[in-house]
């Protein structure tokens, strides 16, 4: 029964309007679809084999309660975990069937080997069949998985060795061949045939040393010379040993290839060679068969890439338990399929953790493990339980939001998150700080399919990362263009790395009460053919693909070059020049070793100053802790840079006793303002007195500035007013003509 107000086009009430309807039908038939889900639940559990439903996507929908007898696994952990099926299976056959399970025949049959977690072990056999989408529905496999263990230990020798056999002859991973006294070729499977070229047939009765290349590493057998040797003295001793030869075993056969795993080369059809590893077993002689040798083949790059679709088709992360990227995208479509039957639109955020390279690079990849599974765990938490949160690789993830009418608004749900994500994580002794960003797409509006949509989501995510991180964006058709910019620079960026079209540039740090050149900061500029590419266009995507790396090699080896100089002169002679190293940079400790070993011309380390920022220090661990007290024993200075932007460690930054702290332009750009501005800029100053170290102010552009700067009592400063990034050359010019004196840098 429903009611409302039965309302005049005035608003007034004049009764109620009662609707009732008849739920007959609809009780029966919901009655009845209960009691078919019963009948359907008590059938399988009266089932003595493992009952299972997998959707379209590969995600495990139904198991039947056998899995308790017999994989040992209470019945809601593999629908919850799926992975815990493939860790149940004996290690030896864990990748034949991971690749069994990723098939795609419509159907399939295997036996394998589980081990319960009460370490019995037992055979299973499992048999899968595909069905196919129809205008019913879309979709899906179903599977048994029957405990044949008292059959396989039961059984006679010649039915097991005749179900090995057979296990081989299907196999359809690896090549299989079996070979007689003679070494000739009795059976060979369809992948051995596929791997050399042949029919099957054709290869039955031919030589097995006539398919193995007389180069490979295989052709020399221990058994066979012992044979030879043997033979020799069966020769001279024939006579005696007559009456004893009954009692001997069979001889092995001289087969002319090493027994057990090596490598060789595979003659195909076509003459050539393939690499493969050869794993060669002799049986105990039987007179069932001919068979005294099993050949197994395996070709390792058949198997990577068998192993690869596997994994791709996996539709759960193992390191995490979310869905991959595949699975994701999948429930995308299923969303889509909805959308277009109810109207409903649904959002994707896209998630990129800031500074998880770091956490990696810092503390190892166990730690950063333990990262992903934590996150992992609160994107659950926040998520409601008819969202879907995906890994979509490394160390980006996606939410799906549905019903997007019933619930709070996305910026709600964004906060959420990224207040989940900001929370510290404590890992043994460690408190680690990482952050995300987000990047928001709304279908339809922002992607008419799962491609576009994701797409989308990704370029909103990559604006929210250079716009500060930490945050979340939406996306905007415009962003289109940037991101085909974004792609394009990468591109060029990559190639300029290989090419070497970078060179350096020097930008004075003077004093202000004198003028003098206390230091020149070293600053890349790339040259793009006749175009330089300002810094801020290429820094933050090298940093982006870890190509930061290669751009701080190159600079400090042009670095090296310029002091050196030609002729034995250079304009940086007695002059002290800072050389900025990333965070990336500190952590890697290829760095490390690089820096420990370089004599900087002219001087040595007394006249370098290291720049780093504050979140270089204090957010990436203790490697970069390390390289900076190293460089600091060699005689460095250090200077803080951007100081005032990112969170202050002041405990850390007393510790390490800087040099000189930069205060950040941002400041100085607040204080040009207002009040409140000059006021945190003025306070920052002191702040970074009050550590001892030399202040220099960055971003003086104008004269108001450098008044600015005197009537904070800074020490130095650094901007375009006095002083432009310039080419060595142009240095040199520009040093002859001030024609000033300088000192040293903390002077």
């Amino acid at each position: 029964m429903q009611i409302q107000p039965y309302l005049t086009s005035a608003g007034d009430s004049r009764g109620a309007i009662v609707v009732v309807t008849d739920t007959s039908d609809l009780a029966q038939a919901r009655r009845q679809g209960r009691q078919a889900l019963r009948i359907f639940t008590r059938s399988t559990e009266a089932l003595r084999e493992v009952l299972w439903h997998r959707d379209e996507s590969g995600a495990l929908t139904f198991i039947s309660s056998s899995v308790e007898d017999i994989f040992g696994l209470r019945r809601e952990l593999p629908v919850r975990d799926p992975a815990l099926l493939l860790a149940s299976v004996h290690p030896e056959d864990r990748p034949l069937v991971a690749i069994f399970w990723a098939a795609k025949a419509p159907t399939r049959r295997m036996q394998y080997r589980i081990v319960r977690p009460d370490g019995e072990l037992r055979w299973i056999e499992e048999s899968i069949s595909a069905i196919s989408a129809d205008a019913e529905g879309p979709g899906f496999e179903v599977g048994t998985a029957v405990d044949i263990t008292a059959a396989v230990s039961e059984g006679s020798l010649a039915r097991r060795r005749e179900h090995r056999l057979r296990l081989l002859e299907d196999n359809t991973v690896t090549g299989h061949l079996t070979i007689d006294e003679l070494g000739r070729v009795i059976s060979a499977n369809a992948t051995m045939a596929e791997i050399l070229g042949y029919d099957a047939s054709a290869l039955i009765g031919r030589q097995v040393l006539s398919l193995i290349s007389p180069d490979s590493d295989s052709d020399s057998d221990s058994d066979s010379d012992s044979d030879s040797d043997s033979d020799s003295d069966s020769d001279s001793d024939s006579d005696s040993d007559s009456d004893s030869d009954s009692e001997r075993s069979t001889p092995r056969p001289k087969l002319g290839i090493r027994t057990g795993v090596s490598p060789a080369l595979l003659l195909a059809k076509d003459g050539q060679a393939h690499h493969v590893t050869l794993d060669v077993q002799t049986l105990p002689p039987s007179e069932i068969d001919k068979i005294h040798h099993v050949i197994t083949v395996y070709q390792l790059d058949r198997l990577r890439a068998l192993s690869s679709e596997a994994a791709a088709n996996d539709p759960f992360d193992r390191e995490t338990g979310l869905m991959t990227r595949v699975r994701f995208r999948s429930r995308v479509k299923d969303e889509f399929s909805r959308l277009a039957r109810t109207g409903k639109p649904f959002a994707v955020l896209w998630l990129d953790l800031d500074g998880f390279k770091q956490v990696n690079d810092g503390y190892g990849h166990a730690v950063g493990d333990l990262v992903l599974a934590e996150t992992a765990r609160r994107l659950l938490s926040t998520a409601r339980r008819q969202d879907s949160v995906g890994r979509l690789g490394g160390d980006e993830f996606a939410i799906l939001v549905t019903d997007m009418d019933q619930f709070e608004s996305l910026d709600t749900v964004t906060e959420r998150v990224l207040a989940a994500i900001r929370e510290p994580i404590s890992v043994a002794d460690a408190l680690i700080y990482i952050s995300g960003s987000i990047g928001v797409a709304l279908a339809p509006a922002d992607g008419e399919d799962p491609n576009a949509l994701l797409h989308s989501a990704d370029t909103a995510m990559y604006v929210a990362k250079a716009g500060g991180r930490d945050r979340r964006t939406y996306f905007q058709p415009t962003m289109n263009e940037a991101a085909e910019q974004r792609a394009a620079t990468r591109h060029r960026l990559t190639s300029a790395i290989r090419t070497q079209e970078f060179t350096i540039a020097y930008q004075p740090i003077l004093e202000i009460q004198t003028g003098q050149v206390r230091a020149l900061e070293c600053l890349l500029r790339w040259q793009d053919g006749t175009t330089s590419v300002p810094a801020g266009e290429f820094i933050n995507i090298a940093v982006e693909t870890g190509q930061i790396r290669a751009l701080g090699r190159i600079g400090l080896e042009l670095i090296n070059v310029d002091l050196r100089g030609a002729d034995g002169r250079s304009p940086l002679d007695n002059i002290p020049i800072a050389v900025n190293l990333s965070a990336d940079e500190l952590n890697e400790r290829d760095t490390f070793e690089w820096l420990a070993a370089w004599n900087p011309p002219r001087g040595g380390y007394p006249r370098i100053t290291i720049e780093v920022t504050e979140t270089a220090l204090f957010r990436h661990g203790s490697r970069a802790l390390e390289t900076i007290s190293l460089l600091r024993r060699l005689g460095a200075s250090l200077s803080i840079d951007d100081f005032g932007t990112g969170y202050s460690n002041l405990a850390l930054l007393g510790e390490l006793n800087p040099d000189v702290i930069k205060i950040d332009r941002s400041l100085l750009l607040s204080a040009d303002r207002d009040a409140r501005g000059r006021d945190l800029l003025d306070a920052s100053v002191r702040m970074a007195r009050a550590f001892g170290a030399k202040v220099v102010l960055e971003g003086v552009e104008t004269v108001a500035h450098e008044d600015l700067a005197r009537s904070l009592d800074v020490d130095w400063t650094q901007g375009f007013l006095r002083g432009r990034p310039m080419a060595l050359g142009e240095l040199d010019i520009w040093l002859t003509e001030r024609a000033d004196p300088t000192g040293p840098l903390g002077s």
